[in-house]
This record gives structure tokens, C-alpha cells and sequence, in this order.
């Protein structure tokens, strides 16, 4: 049986951009992978001297990971 997660991995610009990233609430790092349910999912970035990002995800089960680029 395969897994019933998907995931995601986010990649933030400008890369010195020191953002504080959470999906569904949670904080998660850039560069990683984050294992989540499928389905629809609401990411936020915030960074000093950036606007806030706000950005709905679709995951889907066992697929790879989807890369998501947050461009503050």
C-alpha cells in the first residue's frame, strides 16, 4: 500500500529574504520537504521589509513533492 500523504517543498525569493513560512498555521522551513494530507492547504510567508504572501496549495497523495516558489 503506498502513502496516503502528499507533499510540498518551498523555495523562497529572494533567498536572503530571512521569511517565517506556515502551512495551515504551522511553521515550516524552505528548502525541506513538508509531508501533508492531500487536499487544499493555505500557505503564508512573512519576511521584514516584505509584503505578506498568502497562497492556496493543492497537494495530491503520493505524488512528489510540490514545489511551490514564494516570491516575496
Amino acid at each position: 500500500m503506498g502513502s496516503s500523504k502528499g507533499s510540498l517543498m518551498i523555495t523562497v525569493e529572494p533567498t536572503t529574504a530571512k521569511a517565517v513560512l506556515r502551512v495551515d498555521g504551522q511553521p515550516v522551513k524552505p528548502d525541506t520537504v513538508v509531508e501533508l494530507e492531500p487536499g487544499q492547504h493555505k500557505l503564508v510567508a512573512a519576511a521584514e521589509g516584505f509584503l505578506p504572501y498568502e497562497q492556496a496549495v493543492n497537494i495530491t497523495e503520493g505524488k512528489n513533492p510540490v514545489p511551490v516558489v514564494v516570491k516575496l
